[in-house]
């Protein structure tokens, strides 16, 4: 029931958009409130970490979608004994 003279609202200007938020808290909050704990066996295993060289894959290619000077410098400065480095100056030194 509502709050004062309106029965089924909540209020004049929140009206079916206050009850609507109020659900919505209720059921994002009533899930995890009586979720069961899991136990040590049940739960997955955490993910298995990143390759490196994917991460130094990524910025090689910003460096080369960039195109400019500072972005190699940085490569380069970055990474001096990556396999891709020697790329990196190749293409910095064409800018010149």
């Amino acid at each position: 029931m509502g709050i004062g003279r309106y029965p089924g609202r909540v209020s004049r200007r929140g009206g079916a958009v206050g009850r609507a938020a109020v659900w919505c808290l209720l059921a994002l909050a009533l899930p995890a409130a009586h979720a069961a704990p899991m136990a040590p066996d049940q739960r997955s295993p955490p993910p298995l970490p990143r390759d490196p060289q994917m991460a130094v894959q990524e910025e090689f290619d910003r460096a080369a979608a960039a195109g400019t000077r500072p972005a190699w410098d940085l490569f380069i400065a970055r990474h001096p004994a990556n396999r891709l480095t020697p790329e990196a100056r190749r293409r910095r030194d064409a800018l010149r």
